[in-house]
């Protein structure tokens, strides 16, 4: 009996329409709601038909195809589940229906009118406005059509009620009340997809809400590290550096006083207190400057053209004794914080310097375009390139692909160059092949203006 109940109400169709797709499961609902109606207004014209000996047999049999083709559409939506063809088929089955049934019930004299509102409605909740105005349309051309053939042509009769004045009160009479019980679960159905909506939208803004108020816990938490990361910010350029500086003091008067002094070991130690100082210094500057990205409040229009300008400036020395050769396009305004964009800029045409070939000048080229909402720049050298296997790896903080011997500098350049443009929410990736060059890729917001 389960079975039977299923298959009848498609209830295997009904498990596989997704709970948050509320408009399809509002039109599955009508459309097995108007076809079982359907069944209904077949089994009323059959009745109606046994009482008319004279009934017309041709206009009868082809009414009967084309509600077995309304139940066909039906348990045939089981099959193919595309909605869109089993929606359309259903409202211009009961339309071709009304339509030849007019003929035998009247014309334009016939109760079947009272069905078009009914179709109308089905037709704009299960296939929206657009089909909705086009049946409409049709309906109203339907009924010119009859009031035309009814009057002036004997097209129309009442063969399938027939001509007693009584069978004739008993036609409107049923199917007045048939329409007005389809108008009537109709009108249910909107008022009960109504409540659905309404209640699912509260719903969401409770989920909302407490999303919301997840959020705003997750912001208070941020708001604790963002102070926990300015105190180890301010430890690292004040606590930390001042007994670095003792240190290194102390080593320079140990070197001035004693160097050449003791054996050559001590010279050497020495040195590599010196060093390592040193290193100690660059990596705390580096590490606090790290930690400080970020830390303008609010962003600005920003033009590329005139940033770069100042990294080229500010780098001068740099390029001449290098020779190297940097090719520019017009770059775009974009919003963004200016210190972190220009430190970007800096940090990878510097780093395309630094990892040049030694036989041949670097060139750098400087590209931009827009794509998908965002400006993609790219810087490309001819430098030594970066195996594959270490092209995530680079952007680590700390981490170094060669020994200080040959290059140097603490590893830290690339991250602040990935943490800058995620900043801005962007994205930062490279091309390159050992030998041949590397280019860098990274991704900034668009906004309106390219100037």
């Amino acid at each position: 009996m389960k079975k039977v109940k299923g298959l009848f109400f498609l209830e295997a169709v009904s498990e596989t329409i997704h709970e948050s797709d509320l408009l399809l499961q509002q039109r599955f609902r009508l459309f097995k709601i108007t076809t079982l109606f359907a069944l209904l207004v077949f089994a009323t014209v059959q009745y109606q038909v046994t009482m008319v000996i004279s009934g017309h047999l041709l206009m009868l049999s082809v009414i009967s195809v084309l509600f077995i083709a309304v139940f066909v559409n039906y348990f045939a939506f089981a099959f193919h589940k595309k909605p869109g063809i089993a929606f359309v088929s259903l409202v211009v089955l009961l339309f071709a229906v009304l339509h030849v049934m007019s003929y035998g019930q009247g014309g334009v004299r016939n109760s079947g009118m009272f069905y078009l509102s009914a179709i109308i409605m089905v037709a704009f909740m299960l296939l929206g406005k657009l089909s909705g105005r086009i049946m409409a349309a049709v309906s109203v051309l339907h009924i010119i059509y009859f009031y035309f053939i009814t009057v002036y042509t004997n097209w129309t009769d009442y063969s399938l009620i027939g001509k007693d004045p009584h069978l004739i009160d008993l036609d409107f009479l049923i199917t007045g009340i048939l329409s007005i019980l389809v108008l009537t679960s109709q009108v249910n159905y909107i008022e009960k997809s109504k409540n659905e909506i309404i209640s699912n939208i509260n719903s969401k803004k409770d989920e909302l809400c407490y999303i919301n108020d997840e959020l705003l816990i997750s912001q208070k938490d941020l708001h604790l590290k963002n102070k926990e990361l300015e105190q180890f910010a301010y430890v690292a350029s004040h606590d930390l550096q001042e007994p670095l500086r003792t240190t290194t003091s102390f080593v320079d008067l140990l070197q001035k006083q004693y160097k050449g002094k003791l054996d050559d070991k001590a010279d050497i130690y020495l040195g590599f207190i010196v060093q390592s100082s040193d290193r100690m210094k660059i990596l705390i500057k580096d590490l606090l400057d790290y930690s400080r990205i970020g830390q303008e409040k609010q962003a600005q229009r920003v033009d590329c053209n005139v940033l770069l300008q100042e990294v080229l400036a500010d780098i001068g020395i740099v390029i001449q004794e290098t020779s190297t050769e940097i090719k520019l396009e017009r770059l775009p305004i974009v919003s963004g914080y200016a210190t972190e964009m220009k430190q970007l800029f800096q940090n990878l045409i510097l780093n395309a310097i630094k990892f040049r070939k030694k036989e041949i000048a670097a060139l750098i080229n400087m590209r931009v375009h827009l794509a998908n909402g965002f400006w993609e720049f790219e810087i490309a050298d001819n430098g030594i390139g970066i195996e594959q296997q270490h092209q995530e790896r680079i952007f680590i903080i700390f981490q170094r692909l060669h020994n200080r011997n040959e290059y140097d500098g603490s590893g830290i350049g690339l991250s602040h160059c990935k943490k800058i443009v995620e900043l801005h929410g962007g994205q930062i990736w490279l091309n390159s092949k050992p030998g041949t060059g590397t280019s860098f890729y990274f991704t900034i917001p668009e906004i309106k203006g390219f100037i």
